[in-house]
């Protein structure tokens, strides 16, 4: 199953459908949300399913592994990124796919003011309807930084408003039309997180552990 979402009750209405499938495991994108949290523990501990997470991560539930970039790792890489783009100085948004994404830009230079986060939720028409509506509001912004997919929905905002190679963006991923988009202008910096060994290992590890008895080596499988 391929499973689209973007509130607790889709995921929790997901995860219960698996089950009365039969599923043996389940790798999921999870949202931090006590409510999903609550319910993965149950599916580990009661239903005896094993949970792996990808991309984003519940750290304080009972899954097996979390397999995806390090965001402390890659925030660093964006603020050093950003900071320099923009002297240090300015107004950037942040927009993630979901609410476990952090960003570390601030932190890093003081003299940038965050705008955000905003959630697009991996969808590039909300990111495109997102990065509209913060050029209404903050029509100075001097820069954008993208944690998940939705590259091409912000560039179609950043087109439309004229804005190609004035807004400094930083993205993720080296997948899709991300070269394209770098090459023409809009697209600053992209930071590699390895989206292809992110959608096969957690595939792979539940593998392992249903065919072979190997539990991960580690909780964390950084990309």
């Amino acid at each position: 199953h391929k499973i689209e979402h973007q509130n607790a009750e889709d995921v929790i209405l997901a995860m219960e459908k698996m089950r009365m499938e039969e599923v043996s495991g389940i790798a999921m994108v999870p949202l931090d949300e006590e409510r999903v949290k609550r319910e993965i523990d149950r599916f580990v501990e009661e239903f005896r399913i094993p949970v792996v997470t990808f991309t984003s991560d519940v750290e304080d539930t009972k899954r097996l592994c979390f397999v995806g970039q390090n965001g402390v790792q890659c925030g660093r890489a964006a603020a050093g990124l950003m900071g320099e783009l923009t002297g240090g100085k300015g107004k950037v948004a942040v927009i993630s796919g979901y609410s476990t994404n952090t960003s570390l830009i601030a932190r890093k230079y003081p003299g940038i003011e965050i705008i955000g986060p905003e959630y697009c939720f991996e969808e590039n028409g909300r990111a495109r309807e997102i990065t509209e509506g913060i050029f209404k509001d903050v029509p100075d912004l001097d820069g954008i930084y993208l944690t998940s997919h939705g590259e091409e929905g912000v560039c179609e905002a950043i087109a439309g408003a004229g804005k190609a190679g004035q807004v400094k963006m930083v993205a993720n991923d080296f997948m899709g039309r991300n070269y394209e988009l770098m090459r023409e202008g809009f697209i600053h910096f992209l930071i590699g997180q390895d989206a292809r060994i992110q959608g096969y290992e957690p595939v792979m590890i539940l593998f392992r552990l249903l065919f072979n008895g190997e539990a991960p080596e580690r909780a964390k499988i950084f990309t």
